[in-house]
């Protein structure tokens, strides 16, 4: 659209932040500045009226934008100028319009618009310089087109004498050519003033229509400026009212997490229907817990149990070795019947065995399913002596685990095998000794997996299989005192790392087969307590009884976590039956020495935390040639 008197081509630099299309911009910074005085009433009318226009469409502009409708219907009792009622419905749309600051902007420009219409469509504010003086013509006698005096007769110019009186007919000459040529310079003088004033006049009428033209001109761009404004502000739109969601019927995060993955399916995706199918028979929750598989992030916590046995195993048997007492050696020379001497040697074991097993409870709490597993293992290790106080030694290591989620119907079978490395010192420290203890790990598990998706119509057998790798590095400094005949306090403190290493996984056996990705998780484990040993006789037979009682403390990955996904889903996260943080030791066992060379003990571990219990119980076996 192009306005005559408006140069609407784009501005070479643009208004940054504008808010305007470069057309309304164009019109709106392009529009010529006013210069000239107002006088024309006219001209006042329409100026007035192109700023009251633009100003009103502003103000509408803003009412839709910002919610507060422009109505001027006004009860014909109430005689309120239409001045007031702009006033109040642009008070009232600004004020509307600060409670949405995403038409800030637009309000912004429709303000300086009202107000560029108001300022320049009235005049004020702008210098009111002088019109030029217009002076009126003189009247003048009807005769001939040049404007001189004529005789009513003929139309001729009419003789006037020294007084400027017409003279008669009959004069004639009598009065002389000196007196005609007097006659001739005034008329003439009388023809330039009516020249300059038709001049003048026209100028003014043409100047006044310009001023005019210009007014409309301004008055077609602001209505055309406001116009734009109210484009380019969206309409309000109604929010759509929210739907329920899967996750609304369910109350456990595992619950909600995988509801919202559901959610997410295509709606031709089976869980999709078999989800509105439990949702109409109330049971939403059960549904939503057969596909969670829950039992993965549970792995996690249950290879951790088996990493600790793995772990507490060779140090057992390398602090008995440590603080094995000294035995009188073999005779190495006779005189007569009787020995000469003999060289004496360490009690220590340093071939070994370890037979036993384990019943441990996770979860159960914090919305987790309780899981219960059962190891069986079998380990062999062997250290030897450096000399000077230090042995070092290694192990393997074999466990056999089963874990089962019943309120989920789901199982792991776990595989592990381990393989350790570990040494000490002992140090002749007052009256006692000082024993430090190195060692790192590590275990292979492999995982087998199996849980029933029996829900919503669901009636699906879903298997997986895939590894978890774990590495640990151990360190225990205990002091061992005497106190009594035979008996032994020994206060310690011990520090572990595990890293966990879960490896992704795919179930196959139906359409809630869930994809698992690549899980890491870290735990610390700090333990601090107190064992004792007392050497026992039974007849013949020797022995020690031990006993101890400590407390660990779990920091890290303490909530195992394990991230999923259904196939054409998104990924989502469900968390396992956690590690305790803080559980109480117990310890308890007995030995006894079949012959120089073999001893046979039964040893009794326990863990009691708020989600996790475990109760261990070993046959250990040592040997030495």
């Amino acid at each position: 659209m192009v306005f005559q008197g408006v140069d609407t081509t784009m501005p070479s630099n643009r208004v940054k932040g504008s808010c305007l299309s470069p057309r309304a911009e164009a019109a709106f910074l392009r529009t010529p500045a006013i210069s000239e005085p107002r006088r024309s009433p006219l001209s006042m009318r329409l100026a007035l009226t192109w700023g009251l226009s633009s100003g009103l469409c502003v103000m509408a502009l803003l009412g839709d934008a910002c919610g507060a409708p422009m109505d001027t219907d006004e009860p014909r009792g109430n005689k309120v100028s239409a001045g007031d009622r702009m006033i109040k419905h642009g008070v009232d749309a600004l004020a509307n319009a600060q409670a949405a600051a995403e038409h800030t902007r637009r309000a912004q420009e429709g303000i300086a618009g009202l107000a560029y219409g108001v300022v320049y469509g009235s005049g004020e504010g702008l210098p009111a310089a002088e019109a030029p003086p217009v002076t009126p013509p003189a009247p003048i006698a009807s005769g001939n087109e040049s404007g001189e005096p004529s005789d009513d007769a003929t139309g001729k110019p009419a003789q006037a004498d020294a007084a400027g009186k017409p003279k008669a007919e009959g004069d004639g000459k009598a009065q002389g050519d000196g007196k005609s040529k007097r006659a001739i310079e005034p008329d003439a003088k009388t023809r330039a003033q009516a020249e300059e004033d038709a001049r003048t006049r026209s100028e003014a009428e043409a100047k006044a229509k310009a001023e005019e033209e210009e007014a409309a001109a301004r008055a077609a761009a602001g209505i055309a400026l406001a116009a734009t404004l109210h484009a380019q502000v969206p309409a309000p739109v109604a929010a759509a009212p929210s739907r329920p969601r899967f996750a609304d019927f369910v109350h456990a995060p595992n619950q909600k997490s995988v509801a919202n993955a559901v959610q997410a399916l295509p709606r031709t995706h089976p869980l999709y229907g078999s989800a509105l199918d439990a949702l109409d028979h109330g049971n939403l929750g059960k549904y939503v817990d057969s596909l969670s598989g829950e039992v993965h992030a549970t792995v996690a916590t249950s290879v951790m149990a088996v990493s600790t046995l793995a772990r507490e195993v060779p140090l057992a048997q390398l602090r008995d070795n440590l603080a094995a007492r000294m035995l009188p050696g073999a005779p190495t020379a006779t005189w007569g019947d009787s020995p000469a001497g003999a060289a004496p040697h360490s009690s220590a074991k340093p071939l070994w065995a370890h037979v036993g097993g384990s019943w441990q409870k996770f979860g159960g709490r914090d919305h987790a399913a309780r899981g219960d597993q059962n190891s069986a293992g079998l380990f062999l290790g062997t250290d030897h002596d450096l000399g000077n106080g230090w042995r070092l030694g290694g192990a393997l290591g074999f466990t056999d685990s089963h874990l089962k989620l019943r309120s989920l119907d789901s199982k792991a079978n776990t595989t592990s095998y381990s393989a350790v490395l570990y040494g000490g010192k002992v140090l002749p420290l007052g009256p006692g000794a000082l024993h430090a203890i190195v060692g790192t790990g590590y275990t292979w598990n492999d995982v087998k997996t199996r849980r029933q998706a029996s829900a919503g119509g669901l009636d699906q057998t879903l298997r997986a299989k895939y590894g978890v790798s774990t590495v640990q590095w151990f360190a225990e400094l205990g002091y061992s005192l005497p106190v009594a005949q035979g008996l032994t306090l020994q206060p310690y403190a011990g520090l572990a790392y595990a890293d966990n290493h879960g490896r992704g996984f795919k179930e196959y056996g139906g359409s809630a087969a869930l994809t698992g990705h690549r899980q890491r998780s870290d735990t610390t484990t700090l333990t601090l307590g107190l064992r004792g040993k007392q050497d026992i006789e039974l007849g013949s037979v020797t022995g020690q009884v031990i006993g101890g009682l400590g407390w660990r403390h779990n920091t890290g990955a303490v909530h195992n976590h394990r991230h999923m996904s259904f196939n054409m889903g998104d990924s989502f996260t469900v968390t396992g039956a956690p590690i305790a943080r803080d559980v109480a030791l117990v310890e308890a066992g007995v030995k006894f020495d079949l012959d120089k060379n073999t001893d046979l003990g039964i040893h009794y571990a326990g863990q009691f935390g708020a989600s996790q219990r475990d109760n261990t119980v070993g046959l250990m076996l040592g040997h030495r040639f």
